[in-house]
């Protein structure tokens, strides 16, 4: 999971750079946004949370 604050600080790149590359990587399926709010809107790297339940569960193998 990550912010745009937390990619602008941690690659140097203003915030409106990392909103675009955000952008691009939603509209590819990359990344999905978490939760519903606009206001410190979060994204999930596509399927990331399923795998790590996997693992809690036990469970290994293809989804």
């Amino acid at each position: 999971m990550i912010t745009a604050a937390v990619a602008a600080t941690a690659t140097g790149r203003a915030r409106s750079q990392v909103y675009q590359a955000i952008e691009q990587r939603t509209r590819a399926g990359v990344l999905l946004p978490f939760g519903t709010s606009r206001r410190n809107q979060a994204w999930e790297a596509a399927g990331m949370l399923d795998i790590i339940t996997d693992l809690e569960d036990g469970v290994f193998g293809d989804r």
